[in-house]
């Protein structure tokens, strides 16, 4: 029998407001609903939280503070999240319908798992070519893989880096970690 895992979605925002309806109507309609959203609105000067406010769902919860940065951003919704599986997505990033079903199905696999994570696909904003990261392809050959040493097979090339829109993690494994570092904004 399948247990339920509850999520909670966090997204740093920051003077996206050309994005973020498209972004959060992309973790809306996901077909697993068993999720929270966190939006930390950090210091946007643009429209940004006028647009997330426009949306009504019980499941989105919005929080503003001062302008520091995208790691103290996601710590900071960490810390106001309620679930044990934390996903993150950034205020212009866009989700599959299925992605927290995926990350659900990986979590049932590989329950002692400490990150999960699923392909991603980028988009170049100025032509619309999408390039797809075919070494970790989780979904597309429909297996999945389990990486042992992530920074061993990151140095031998065996595997694209992993994504911050693409990953899952359990609360004690991100905190157990130090959280995300300050002033890093990728990574």
């Amino acid at each position: 029998m399948e247990k339920t895992i509850n999520f909670s979605v966090i997204i740093p925002l920051f003077n996206k407001e050309n994005y973020i309806e498209k972004t959060l109507k992309s973790v809306l309609v996901q077909t697993c609903t068993n999720f929270e959203v966190i939006i930390v609105n950090d210091g946007s000067t643009d429209n940004s939280y006028e647009t997330v406010k426009k949306i009504n769902d019980d499941r989105i919860k919005i929080f503003s503070k001062k302008n520091e940065g995208v790691s103290i951003a996601r710590n900071y919704g960490i810390e106001k999240a309620k679930n044990e599986y934390l996903s993150f997505i950034d205020a212009d990033d866009f989700w599959s319908p299925t992605y927290l079903e995926s990350i659900s199905k990986l979590i049932q696999l590989y329950p002692n798992a400490g990150i999960y994570s699923t392909t991603y696909f980028i988009v170049n904003k100025y032509t619309n070519d999408v390039n797809i990261n075919t070494k970790n392809n989780i979904c597309q050959v429909e297996e999945t893989i389990l990486i042992h040493d992530y920074c061993k097979a990151l140095v031998k090339e065996e595997i694209i880096p992993l994504w911050t829109g693409a990953i899952c993690t359990k609360r004690s494994i991100i905190i157990e970690s130090g959280l995300f570092p300050p002033g890093v904004k990728r990574g």
